[in-house]
Order: structure tokens, then sequence, then C-alpha cells
């Protein structure tokens, strides 16, 4: 398995991101911004709607395989520190105009499904409740 511990995001570790104070005043501003992760990016938009954080991704590109595990990765580690109670996730990528024929394989072992309404996209609610992950 890959250490995604290893996968830079804007630069800094994981663990640095998911301490950071102001994370979510600059990430969670309900617009799309880019986040660089690895050699790729991803096209973001963060929302949190009290104890919901809502995260849509428009596009992931570049880098390999391992960006989106290592952005989903620091994005519950960052909720799970902010009490953030669940996240709810949206890909859109599924449609862009170059889709990634192994974007389908990659999200379907994370857990996501792909809805059909109002657009076909991917789709996975996660929880961050200690002890319901601690189960798995």
């Amino acid at each position: 398995m890959r250490d995604l511990g290893a996968i830079l995001i804007e630069g800094i570790s994981a663990d640095e991101i998911v301490s950071l104070d102001e994370i979510e005043a600059l990430a969670v501003i309900d617009r799309p911004i880019i986040v660089g992760v690895g050699a790729g990016s991803v096209l973001a938009q963060f929302n949190r709607d009290d104890d919901v954080l809502q995260v849509e991704i428009a596009i992931a590109e570049g880098g390999g395989e391992g960006i989106l595990a290592a952005f989903v990765d620091v994005v519950e580690r960052a909720a799970i520190a902010r009490s953030i109670r669940a996240i709810k996730w949206t890909v859109y990528a599924r449609n862009c105009a170059s889709p990634n024929p192994k974007l389908e394989r990659v999200l379907t072992a994370m857990g996501f499904e792909i809805l059909v309404e109002p657009v076909e996209h991917y789709w996975r609610q996660t929880s961050t409740n200690q002890s319901l992950l601690s189960r798995r």
C-alpha cells in the first residue's frame, strides 16, 4: 500500500494540514479552489452545514492514482480534528472532457457509488464518528 503521508498537499505534509488552525478559513469558502496534491491537482469546493462538510470534486488530474486517496485522507482527518460529524462527497470528474479511465476503479475501491441524478456522478457519505470507524 502506498504511503499517503508522503504525498504533499500544497507543498506541506498531511499532518501539518490537519493541524493548521486556519485551514477551514482557507478552504471552506463555498467556491471552487485548486489544490495541489503531489504532482497533480484537484479542483474542489468545500461547504460546511453545521457539523457536515460537503466536498465537491470537479477535476482530479495528474500525479497518478494516489492523489485522490491522499486528498480524501487529509480531508477526513481534518474533519475529525474539527468534530465534523460527516462528510458528503460528490465527484463530478466522471463527466469531464477527458475522464480518466482508472477513476472508476479507484473511486469504487474507496467506497464511492455512481448516482445518475441530477447528473451522473460518484457519491459517498463518510461518518467521522470514531466508534464507528474503529469497527471497520
